[in-house]
């Protein structure tokens, strides 16, 4: 696969796992609302890492095989 692709399945996957298990946490109390907060928010920082990263092969991808 390209690494786009893979870049941009990597930004899905952690954005909704993080999502999913500090919501699922928060309704079943295993952890209190700070907490999940904090997870949700790992979750957007990772999204924004994986959307620098992808924007920057983009910009070389297209830079590389401008006429």
């Amino acid at each position: 696969m390209d690494g786009a692709v893979l870049l941009t399945l990597g930004v899905l996957f952690s954005f909704a796992a993080a999502l999913v298990f500090g919501w699922t946490a928060v309704l079943h109390g295993a952890l209190n609302r700070r907490t999940a907060q904090g997870l949700i928010g790992l979750g957007a920082t990772l999204t924004g890492l994986y959307a620098v990263t992808l924007c920057a092969l983009l910009f070389r991808a297209l830079t590389q095989y401008a006429p």
